[in-house]
């Protein structure tokens, strides 16, 4: 099974970098979950062992497919006939289980926006993602920062999630600081 784990993760690997960019990810998850599971009937495995089967195998699998009103673009057939024809369709449901974790790990991810007047450094990024790690009560790896530079800024960050922003700028904070003089002169 660990052998079947290490040779179905360059193919799920693949399926999520094409599908990130095309953002069917959720349509991948799902045909990928429903092949799996006709690939591990017991009376698949059996038609899967002949190798006489190989040009039955897709033609079967693409009319379970069809009798289920789901349709095979391109890309998913192409896939399905270089795994028959490379006698690797068997592992089909261990792809499906390395591509459901890569998708599920890419869903707990957050985008974060940092603005900035200059580029921050690998110890600042770290830092920064360890701080929201901690805010947020997330896993520091699930934190995806998007650096936007800024000249305007005079110095400090802006912070955007969703539509959070905490902005921790030089101008905010003397922004913030003129706020507080004049309700203090105004008490007076």
């Amino acid at each position: 099974m660990k052998n079947f784990k290490k040779l179905a993760m360059p193919y799920a690997m693949a399926i999520f970098d094409v599908e990130c960019e095309n953002k069917q990810l959720s349509r991948y998850d799902f045909i990928l979950k429903i092949l799996s599971n006709i690939i591990s009937e017991k009376i698949v495995i059996n038609i899967l062992k002949n190798p006489q089967n190989s040009d039955l195998i897709y033609q079967f699998l693409s009319g379970i497919m069809n009798d289920l009103n789901i349709e095979l673009d391109d890309k998913m057939s192409n896939f399905l006939k270089l795994l028959i024809s490379w006698k690797r369709i068997f592992i089909l449901p261990n792809i499906y289980q390395e591509f459901h974790k890569i998708y599920q790990e890419f869903l707990s991810q957050i985008n974060v926006l940092v603005i900035s007047c200059v580029s921050l450094n690998i110890k600042q990024k770290n830092n920064l993602r360890l701080i929201l790690a901690k805010k947020l009560n997330i896993e520091k790896k699930n934190i995806l920062l998007n650096l936007k530079i800024d000249k305007s800024l005079l110095g400090g960050i802006i912070v955007k999630i969703g539509d959070t922003v905490i902005d921790n700028s030089v101008r905010n904070n003397l922004e913030k600081m003129r706020c507080n003089l004049q309700e203090n002169n105004n008490e007076e």
